[in-house]
């Protein structure tokens, strides 16, 4: 093989080997501008969710019930749209509707597919045992809870039921009176009817207090500042993602390796059978052959980590990043060489020049080729 061709296809070779590096980098920047674009339609999605309940808070007189009870629609709406909006952020599709629910229905709203029922009243004891409670709305619909149905009851006090509990059947002695009671009541309700806490009766996402008149448009606003955090991070996650890894740099240096290796191979046996036929190799000859393609597998190795660390953490076009390594090896070759006395100061400098003039060459034209 002669120097011209053999230098032709290890120019190939190298450069082929960084824009494979450099589609590995621009895969990851399209990944990320996607990931970007679709968080810009989430945030939109989220915030017509919050829009929505803003609109309906902002007409009292179409809510239902009296000025002390409009609450319990608000918490309706609330929670399907504060819901939804929590998971469109995140990229999660909506699972709460109000579509095929009247307003008088059993259930208020549906979520994933389930009827539920909101019950908010003020304090624990009327929202499970109170007027139109929770309780109440079990006997007028006593198959409710058989055909799928659940219950969802302010956050917060659904956080104090379970705490009642919990003392009640661990330490009933640190609860006072009226909390043993209200505990002692609750957990008998619950085996009667056998309802489970967190599948038949769930948190709210919102709290009692959260959804009165006049405390609604406070509730969205603070929702809605951390609808815009969460989409911040979103947004920093999928930077974080889209950064250069030692795993893919690995992979890189790996493949460069075996790419780099296999040529060498197939250079040096070619350049043996210019001597002599395949049935005359000896094993010096595979030795020989062996070392060479071991020489290339480390350079290819150091190529591809190499030219993947230039083109991530500096602001190196590969091409030239490969042209660096390629030229790096050329001067430590001649740096061996002058050191051994094979050649004088005068080569070393002229050889040096020739070396970087090859790959420049090589980087130009591989340039210029991507280019058109």
């Amino acid at each position: 093989m002669s120097g011209a061709v053999e230098r032709t296809v290890k120019s190939t070779q190298e450069q082929a080997i960084a824009a494979w590096i450099t589609h590995l980098n621009q895969m990851r920047l399209d990944t990320l501008i996607e990931k970007l674009n679709r968080q810009d339609i989430n945030l939109e999605e989220a915030l017509k969710e919050l829009e929505k309940i803003k609109q309906f808070i902002g007409d009292p007189a179409h809510i239902l019930g009296s000025v002390t009870t409009k609450h319990g629609e608000i918490a309706e709406h609330m929670q399907v749209n504060f819901e939804n909006a929590r998971r469109v952020i995140q990229g999660f599709n909506k699972n709460h509707t109000f579509d095929g629910v009247g307003r008088t229905a059993p259930e208020d709203y549906i979520r994933n597919g389930q009827q539920i029922q909101s019950k908010f009243y003020n304090g624990l004891k009327n929202t499970l045992f109170g007027n139109h409670a929770l309780s109440e709305h079990m006997e007028t619909y006593p198959n409710f809870i058989k055909n799928g149905g659940a219950y969802d009851i302010p956050k917060d006090q659904y956080e104090k039921m379970t705490a009642l509990l919990e003392a009640y059947k661990k330490n009933p002695s640190q609860l006072n009176k009226a909390d043993y009671n209200l505990a002692k009541r609750i957990d008998e309700f619950l085996e009667e009817k056998g309802l489970e806490l967190g599948k038949d009766i769930n948190p709210s996402a919102v709290e009692y207090g959260e959804v009165q008149q006049g405390t609604a448009a406070k509730t969205v606003d603070r929702e809605e500042k951390n609808v815009q955090r969460e989409d911040e991070k979103q947004r920093k996650r999928a930077y974080e993602e889209s950064k250069p890894t030692l795993k893919e740099g690995i992979k890189a240096a790996g493949i460069s390796a075996a790419v780099e290796g296999g040529v060498t191979f197939c250079m040096s046996v070619a350049q043996k059978r210019k001597e002599k036929k395949f049935s005359e190799f000896t094993s010096d000859d595979w030795k020989e052959i062996g070392v060479d393609s071991g020489k290339g597998t480390i350079k290819g190795g150091i190529r591809g980590g190499a030219i993947y660390v230039l083109t991530n953490f500096t602001a190196t076009p590969a091409n030239v990043a490969s042209a660096y390594v390629t030229a790096a090896f050329g001067v430590a070759e001649q740096v061996k060489q002058l050191e051994a006395g094979s050649i004088s100061e005068e080569d070393f400098v002229i050889n040096c020049e020739t070396v970087c003039l090859d790959v420049t060459v090589s980087a130009i034209s591989s340039a210029a080729g991507q280019v058109i």
